[in-house]
């Protein structure tokens, strides 16, 4: 993922939510494809999804989830933080905010 879309996001520039919605059903291929163990797809169409809507929440898990197993702790935590940053409601966040806070103390921070 590029920094413009990750390190260095302008979040000014990002879409609307309901122009992000629109991509939901992609998101949840992208899942679909994870949870297939077709990990080379399910990459690939959320890295389109991100390039269009950076903040769709499934992909950037599916994103997450990828790069965690590939052992690229500094991406992962990125998505990680990511992801616990974007609204929602309590328990999505706190779910993201315990991803977050797994990846920090398995890593012995």
């Amino acid at each position: 993922m590029r920094a413009i879309h990750c390190c260095s996001l302008d979040e000014t520039l990002l879409p609307d939510e309901a122009a992000a919605a629109l991509l939901e059903p992609q998101g949840v291929e992208a899942t679909k494809l994870f949870n297939d163990k077709k990990h080379g797809e399910a990459e690939a169409l959320a890295l389109k999804v991100l390039a269009l809507a950076p903040q769709q929440r499934l992909s950037l898990r599916v994103l997450y989830e990828i790069r965690k197993a590939q052992n690229r702790k500094p991406a992962a935590e990125a998505l990680a933080r990511r992801l616990a940053k974007l609204p929602g409601n309590g328990g999505v966040v706190a779910a993201a905010n315990l991803q977050l806070a797994q990846l920090m103390i398995g890593d012995g921070r």
